[in-house]
């Protein structure tokens, strides 16, 4: 059981941003002034969810870890 506990968070990470990229690509027209029926629309859906990732966990692994730190040493 404490095996499978290392795995079952990554793969919730996986299913909601996977069930997002769907929601999107499937249920979305536009993206900004990119239209689905333009050509480009999933280079911009792309770009836009890696650069989503890369905040969210950016801010989830360090500023937040590193503030929370920082808030323990003040007080």
């Amino acid at each position: 059981m404490l095996y499978m506990k290392k795995y079952i968070e990554p793969l919730i990470h996986i299913l909601i941003w996977g069930v997002g990229c769907f929601l999107i690509l499937n249920y979305s027209t536009r993206i900004g002034s990119f239209k689905k029926d333009d050509g480009p629309f999933l280079i911009v859906a792309a770009f836009g969810v890696l650069m989503n990732l890369i905040i969210f966990y950016a801010t989830a692994f360090f500023l937040v870890p590193k503030l929370l730190g920082l808030k323990r040493r003040i007080h």
